[in-house]
Parts: structure tokens; C-alpha cells; sequence
């Protein structure tokens, strides 16, 4: 479960990052599992883990590793990001290596598309109240995490989204997609699933019986 002088503070909290690691080893398709807290260029701390999948090369989903920790953890305890590496970085006397292990990007698109219509300008408003930035600021390709987002932030979205769009959003969703185009486009086929439209930007690769895992 981890050692006491591996606790560590974030937004409050005190966190045993073993204990998150444990939860991720139940995972059928985590090998291994090592999570540690990095800073963003701001200096804000956030956990990071970093999975050695059973099947070398699996991508295994953010969104799936989130879920799968929401259902023995609290939100505030789901890193902000997952990283995929082959194995975990030793160094001579076979301690953790923590030098070694590749830093999440975490550099946001210079790509700015303002928001187009209804939803994607409530979105940029809830983002911008939650996360203390310029809606003006965000665009619909920012990445969440990349803004300063985190699991406890993006649960407060899901809350706000829920009050003003009146649609449920599942926690999972925000990991996969944390865009605002693609938050908009899950919107947009549950408020009218038999508007033929083009395929929704982030859906592409969910199958129609997967969307109701979407939903709360």
C-alpha cells in the first residue's frame, strides 16, 4: 500500500500513491503500475501514472484506467494522466529510476478554434469558471489536462454540464475526449441520436451500443 514518506499533498488532499498503484495492478490488462506527482509550468502538482500494459505496445485507454479506479477510489485520487511504457526505469541498485520516466506532454495546441454555437459557448464558460482562466482563452481543441485541469475539476464539469445543458456525461467520457469540440459532439448525438449528421469529432471509433457507457 505504499509508504508513509511517499504521501504526498494535492489540492488538499493527503494521497498514498501506492494505494492507487494496488488499484491499477487489479487491472487484467496492467502488468505494472507506478504513480508519482509531477508539476505543470505553473508549479501545480499533479499525479501522474505510468503503466506497463500486459500486452507489450497496448494503449490502454485513459478513460478506461479512470473508471476502472472510480470504482474503489475517490475522484481526487485519478491521476491526470497515463502514461504507456514498456517497463519501469531501475537504476543500479534497483530502486525506481523516477528520472528516467517520460514527462506527459503537456503543451497546449497552438491551433486556436474559438466556439461556434450554443454548446460549445457554455462549455468554454463552465471550463473558464472552473479552472480560473479567460473563456476567451479556450479553445475547442485545448486539451483539458493540458489547461490545468484534473480529475476533481473535471467532476465539478460533469456537475455544472449536468445544471446547465441538462445531459449526463460519464467522468470516463472527460479522460477520453478532454476537448470541448468533442464534449460538444457527445452532446449534440444525445440531445438528437437520429440527426444524420457526420460522425461526431472523438466518437469515431465507439460503437453505437458502447454510447450508453457514456452516460451516467
Amino acid at each position: 500500500m505504499g509508504r508513509i514518506d511517499h504521501q504526498v499533498k494535492i489540492r488538499g488532499f493527503r494521497i498514498e500513491p501506492g494505494e492507487i498503484e494496488s488499484c491499477l495492478n487489479l487491472n487484467r490488462k496492467v502488468k505494472n503500475a507506478l504513480v508519482i506527482t509531477r508539476g505543470d509550468p505553473a508549479g501545480n502538482p499533479y499525479l501522474c501514472a505510468y503503466i506497463v500494459p500486459v500486452l507489450q505496445g497496448e494503449v490502454i485507454e485513459p478513460a478506461e484506467l479512470s473508471d476502472f479506479l472510480l470504482t474503489s477510489l475517490p475522484v481526487y485520487m485519478v491521476p491526470s494522466h497515463f502514461v504507456m511504457i514498456d517497463k519501469i526505469p531501475l537504476n543500479s541498485n534497483g530502486k525506481v529510476n523516477r528520472k528516467a520516466l517520460p514527462v506527459p506532454s503537456l503543451t497546449v495546441t497552438s491551433d486556436f478554434v474559438a466556439p461556434r454555437n450554443f454548446i460549445e459557448e457554455s462549455l468554454a464558460e463552465i471550463w473558464a469558471e472552473v479552472m480560473g482562466i479567460k473563456k476567451e482563452s479556450i479553445g475547442i481543441d485545448h486539451d483539458f489536462f493540458q489547461l490545468g485541469g484534473h480529475s476533481l475539476k473535471a467532476s465539478i464539469i460533469n456537475t455544472k454540464i449536468r445544471k446547465r445543458l441538462n445531459v449526463d456525461i460519464s467522468l470516463g467520457y472527460l479522460f477520453k475526449v478532454p476537448t470541448i469540440r468533442g464534449i460538444s459532439s457527445l452532446i449534440q448525438v444525445l440531445n438528437n441520436p437520429k440527426a444524420p449528421e457526420q460522425e461526431p469529432h472523438g466518437l469515431e471509433d465507439l460503437k453505437l451500443d458502447d454510447m450508453e457507457e457514456l452516460v451516467l
